[in-house]
């Protein structure tokens, strides 16, 4: 009778080590980086809205101009109104502002490492008698305030950013007017 290459005992102790072998070939993937907080800024320019709708619960009624308030990502839209001196008389004015809050990805991680976080994003909207003005940069990036003006008209402007960090499109559109 011919001898097997494996006895028993061979095979039993290769079958006991091929998990600890297949274990051995695993590399842990790091975890993904966190999405950048998003914040929101309202600022006004020349007089003070007497009327205001921010669009979100994220700006309490009672705020303060210039500081920014955490923010969740979505598609909002704002509401100014009010009056001012034109240097012939009192003048109205109104704007509807639709605008975007979203937060940077963070960076994917892989293999024996892990992502980047996003990068936090601010937002300021500047609320003026004459229209649209906004900023909008990325914390630990250069303010920039390159914005294209994507349709223009008495009643209604599109602006975007051109930046490469962020993209923004703000569309302000001018009201007349209802009340007596």
């Amino acid at each position: 009778m011919k001898a097997n290459i494996f006895s028993t005992k061979t095979l039993i102790f290769f079958i006991a080590l091929t998990p600890f072998i297949l274990s051995s070939c695993y590399v842990e993937t790091g975890y993904d980086g966190r999405p950048g907080d998003a914040y929101l800024s309202l600022q006004w320019e020349t007089d003070a809205p007497s009327y205001l709708d921010a669009g979100t619960s994220d700006i309490p009624a009672h705020f303060e101009y210039g500081r920014f308030y955490y923010s969740q990502p979505g598609f909002y839209n704002l509401y100014y109104e009010g009056e001012m001196w034109d240097g012939y008389g009192m003048a109205y004015y109104g704007w509807d502002i639709d605008y975007e809050i979203w937060r940077n990805a963070g960076s994917q991680g892989g293999p024996g490492y892990n992502g980047y976080d996003g990068q936090d994003t601010h937002l300021t909207i500047i609320l003026s008698p004459y229209g649209p003005f906004t900023d909008r940069w990325n914390k630990s990036a250069s303010i920039d305030k390159n914005f294209e003006i994507i349709e223009s008209g008495d009643d209604k402007v599109v602006i975007e950013s051109v930046a490469s960090e962020y993209g923004i499109r703000i569309t302000y559109k001018k009201r007349t007017k209802t009340s007596i």
